[in-house]
């Protein structure tokens, strides 16, 4: 499944398509079929058809995490902030150390102007994955936004210091003296 998913991502194939379009017409599908066809329509700009597979999926297979965390995209893609937290806060339940998850709760909560519980994610983001700058960068953006620039600064001084370009600029501009 995960081979199927890079395949995906790295720009996919027509011909994959075919083929989970076929297998799940011929009643074979499970639910890994559903979230490789997903991830491909999310992927390809079919959100509607990638938010169905996605929900088959989960219904096949409560217990998968990227199924909840790939329809949590979508619907942050849409502004449907409680149904993306829901999805989120589902595959956190059962894969509460993945960093990834909580960065992407984080920042649906940071868009819909929850501040601190962006900032409790981007927190727990850090401690599952200290070594990666994005959850310190948002850490920072989200200090920023609040106001409080004496704890932002070295927060996008770790996300530049562990090779985030981007937090380069924000820092001049909220931190530099």
């Amino acid at each position: 499944a995960k081979q199927g998913l890079a395949a995906v991502k790295s720009g996919g194939d027509t011909a994959l398509l075919s083929q989970l379009d076929e297998v799940i017409k011929d009643s074979l599908g499970n639910s890994q079929t559903y979230k490789q066809r997903g991830f491909y329509r999310m992927n390809h700009g079919d959100s509607v058809g990638a938010f169905e597979d996605f929900s088959i999926a989960i219904q096949l297979d409560s217990i998968d995490s990227e199924s909840y965390y790939y329809r949590g995209k979508l619907s942050v893609a849409k502004k449907n902030w409680a149904e993306a937290e829901n999805d989120y806060s589902s595959a956190i339940s059962l894969e509460d150390f993945n960093a990834s998850y909580y960065l992407a709760r984080g920042q649906g909560r940071y868009l819909s102007g929850k501040l601190e519980e962006a900032l409790a994610d981007f927190t727990l983001t850090v401690a599952n994955d200290p070594a990666n700058p994005t959850g310190y960068y948002h850490r920072g953006i989200t200090f920023q936004r609040m106001k409080r620039i004496q704890e932002a600064c070295p927060e996008l001084l770790k996300a530049i210091e562990l090779g985030m370009e981007e937090a380069q600029a924000v820092w001049e501009i909220v931190c530099k003296d």
